[in-house]
């Protein structure tokens, strides 16, 4: 078919056909489309607006393969090496503000934990498809927002304390979680401050699949009542593959006011600990949190202050410090940055906050003699403490 442009210059094909042949559109003006199709793309720019449309029955509806269409996109451009990066740098710039805290004797909390099912972000967000996701508008990748995360932890909280009680009373939330009546004369904030909590890696993102029941009931399509005789419709969505790690990052920080020490008590670590544990294993994270969806499980975390820092680990089977050949894979002139194959081993690794001039004097595929302390960063990759020679 040949793609015509309507008056309000959208990229269109034929929609004066209402016959059953299906005819796609996007209804976004061409030089749009065109940017959209870059490989280069972000995908939270593609996900809400590049949805095929057809026209079936003389109704224009979306096409029931746009999911898997989207699916296939996010295969593409998370594979991108611009994508691994900005994670990087969102972790390490999460990173950097926990140790800052920390170096102003303030107890902080990083905690990894995986996806043990799958896990869905802003299901009902809009979309063109009604089944929306929440994505980094930076990065394009699932995240969960801080709010969220402090939601779910007041929950969790609540039913850590509840002791067979109902209701919990606000004053026994408020230390952590704040007041929520906006009545209250004397509001303030939590004392544990939340961050938003991003993958540690590129996330792999799946098709799943809904069948709600009674579709013509809900609709309110006549005057019908809920029959088990009516058909299932199955609606796709995306969600987030089990085994995706996220770092889940927070602080307890006192009220100025206060005239209580920064440091935590044993028991009141103990607690926040607890949160955590029912939140990634009871509660859930995300949509569809009551059939089983976005159940975590901790991989590792500790609390934290400038005088508990944790020792960097470095396992027996990983490089030790030491002198290693290596190729020179990426060089990022924006964040100061050279990224490295260790040719041994295949291993990834970088050499952070280069001067201009190191970063001019080396191409990619350099093979170079590189330095390392035997330790990773939060992404996996060996820090790199200096390039000794090229080779």
């Amino acid at each position: 078919m040949n793609s015509n442009r309507n008056s309000s210059g959208y990229s269109q094909k034929h929609l004066s056909n209402a016959s059953d042949n299906i005819n796609s559109l996007f209804p976004v003006p061409d030089n749009q489309k065109k940017l959209l199709g870059n490989p280069n793309c972000n995908f939270s720019l593609y996900f809400p607006r590049m949805v095929n449309w057809k026209i079936e029955k003389g109704e224009l509806k979306t096409d029931t393969e746009n999911i898997l269409n989207l699916k296939n996109k996010s295969d593409k451009l998370f594979e991108i090496s611009d994508v691994r990066k900005e994670i990087e740098r969102k972790q390490e710039k999460q990173k950097s503000y926990m140790n800052f805290l920390k170096s102003q004797g303030i107890q902080t909390f990083s905690i990894t934990a995986k996806t043990v099912s799958p896990f869905i972000t802003g299901l009902g967000s809009g979309h063109p498809t009604e089944t929306g996701m929440i994505l980094d508008r930076n990065i394009g990748i699932p995240y969960i927002p801080a709010s969220s995360v402090k939601g779910v932890l007041r929950l969790a909280h609540a039913i850590n304390i509840a002791d067979g009680r109902t209701e919990i009373p606000e004053s026994e939330l408020e230390k952590y979680f704040g007041t929520s009546d906006q009545k209250q004369k004397n509001k303030y904030r939590g004392q544990l401050v939340v961050l938003d909590a991003y993958p540690a890696e590129i996330p792999n993102l799946k098709v799943d699949i809904m069948n709600p029941h009674f579709s013509n009931y809900y609709s309110g399509k006549g005057n019908v009542q809920p029959v088990e005789t009516e058909s299932p419709t199955p609606i796709k969505f995306l969600a987030v593959q089990q085994g995706t790690k996220f770092v889940f990052n927070c602080a307890f920080i006192p009220l100025k006011n206060d005239d209580k020490s920064p440091i935590l008590t044993e028991a009141e670590i103990k607690e926040i600990e607890a949160m955590f544990s029912t939140a990634f294993e009871k509660v859930g994270f995300g949509g569809k949190t009551s059939i089983g969806y976005g159940r975590f499980k901790r991989v590792n975390g500790v609390a934290e202050t400038s005088q508990t820092v944790q020792p960097k680990i470095v396992k027996k089977e990983d490089l030790t410090a030491g002198e290693y050949e290596a190729m020179i894979i990426d060089l990022d002139k924006r964040r100061a940055s050279i990224f490295f194959e260790i040719v041994k081993t295949k291993d990834k690794a970088v050499l952070r906050d280069c001067k201009t001039k190191i970063l001019s004097a080396y191409r990619k595929k350099d093979k170079v003699r590189v330095k390392i302390d035997g330790t990773k960063n939060n992404v996996g990759d060996y820090v790199v403490m200096q390039i000794l020679s090229k080779l």
